[in-house]
């Protein structure tokens, strides 16, 4: 479940802490962990019996020896205290910059392994979210609201079980060589993991016919494949693409190539070969229904991560979600009533079916009773506003909000109070919108 946390600078860190076969191997009962990098890790004990409540903003203290480089990551110590004190972390971590847009920004994103004193990954619960040894600290940089992305991962969850994965994130205050860095979120990366996609951990030795369980995402470089149908390359982050089989890794290539010749078909809506024999229809509508909502800069081509559990349907996660409600000032996305502009061939063609039209309204009325009323979504920014408190003005205080830019593709605010009422009115404007408009996508 989801821990929203309210923290205090932790004090400087002193030191680190210490079957049989047939057509799929099972192992589910191993006693250890394959992590995707392939490496075999101890699961070590994170918490005490008794587990505090991980409420409140947490603190994050980093100690690294010179500048944090955009890879390869480096060694630091990094503590995570809670604000009843509890540490849940002490210990080091290798730590690189990471992000397209925003690693160039002021206030940088981290990616963090967790590390043993030899230096290899190990997995720790942090802040009850479930143990991982990778995490990604966001500074939400060009987010004057400081809440866009955690806003949209809570609703996607909130659309109902474990089908709807998004990343679980806290509300951190981050010290960097003693230097005081802002309001940060600790965020779940995205990968398959019991406490995040939970992906069946059995390994196919042959093709079933609807291929194997996998992860995937877009990627700049060091892509796997490209898709036509999203103009863009994709990198397998489970199974590992440098360790996996070349047998795996082709299908993985063929069911996602599968996809591709379904959509491009003569008739690609057909129950049996059409899109929806790859793609799961409930969790495409529920991505489209939020990214729209949200009217996200970056949907449908950047940042997009796709899963498939074993001899199952292809479903959708949200991530990096900054650049919406609202902002940036292009691509008519200041605009409350219009649809996201960009809609490549893997939504439109999509879009165009007939039960994709049909639940798309259904889902929208089923969701606007629920997790997409008005007062509710406005009720989860209070919420969240109301766990940051004064960690709102200490980050403004050092990152002025009149000086945040995102090369001169911001609305200009004052103050954190006007970019929230704005934030919130255009909110009201767009749930209105889609009530009259979702029909006609």
């Amino acid at each position: 479940m989801r821990s929203t946390a309210h923290w205090i600078l932790l004090p400087w860190l002193t030191g680190c802490s210490s079957s049989g076969v047939s057509l799929i191997l099972d192992t589910a009962q191993s006693d250890s962990r394959q992590e995707d990098s392939g490496v075999q890790t101890e699961v070590l004990p994170s918490v005490p019996e008794t587990v505090p409540d991980p409420t409140g903003v947490c603190q994050l203290v980093l100690e690294c020896p010179g500048v944090i480089p955009d890879e390869p990551k480096i060694d630091c110590l990094l503590g995570v205290t809670g604000e009843d004190g509890h540490t849940w972390y002490e210990g080091p971590a290798g730590v690189e910059r990471r992000g397209r847009s925003s690693g160039t920004a002021p206030k940088p994103q981290y990616a963090v392994e967790l590390r043993d004193e030899a230096g290899q990954e190990q997995s720790r619960d942090l802040l009850g979210m479930g143990g991982e040894s990778d995490w990604v600290l966001h500074g939400n940089y060009f987010d004057r609201l400081l809440m866009r992305n955690m806003l949209a991962y809570d609703l996607f969850q909130s659309f109902g079980g474990p089908e709807r994965y998004a990343p679980e994130s806290a509300w951190c205050e981050l010290s960097l060589n003693g230097v005081y860095q802002g309001v940060y979120t600790l965020v779940e990366r995205i990968k398959r993991d019991d406490d995040r996609i939970q992906l069946d951990e059995r390994i196919q030795l042959v093709d079933s016919g609807s291929g194997d369980a996998f992860v995937i995402k877009h990627h700049d470089s060091d892509t796997l494949f490209n898709l036509q149908m999203t103009n863009d390359g994709f990198k397998l982050v489970y199974p590992n693409q440098e360790t996996a089989s070349a047998e795996a890794v082709a299908r993985v290539t063929d069911r996602l190539r599968g996809w591709e010749n379904a959509l491009y078909s003569d008739d690609p809506y057909d129950p049996v070969t059409g899109i929806f024999a790859f793609v799961d229809l409930e969790s495409a509508v529920d991505i489209v229904l939020l990214e729209e909502f949200m009217k996200n800069n970056d949907a449908y081509f950047l940042s997009l991560h796709l899963w498939q559990d074993i001899d199952g349907r292809i479903h959708w996660v949200p991530w990096d979600l900054d650049l919406s409600l609202g902002q940036p000032s292009y691509n008519d996305n200041e605009n409350p009533e219009s649809w996201v502009l960009y809609r490549p061939d893997i939504i439109a063609r999509m879009a165009l079916a007939p039960e994709f039209s049909t639940r798309m309204v259904e889902r929208w009325a089923e969701l606007r009773s629920g997790p997409l009323a008005t007062e509710a979504v406005l009720a989860t920014l209070d919420s969240h506003q109301a766990t940051l408190g004064d960690a709102i003005d200490r980050n403004f205080e050092t990152w002025p909000i009149e000086e945040i830019d995102f090369w001169g593709y911001l609305y200009p605010v004052s103050s954190y109070a006007e970019e929230d009422a704005r934030v919130r009115n255009w909110i009201r404007e767009r749930l209105a919108w889609m009530d009259n408009a979702v029909s006609t996508y």
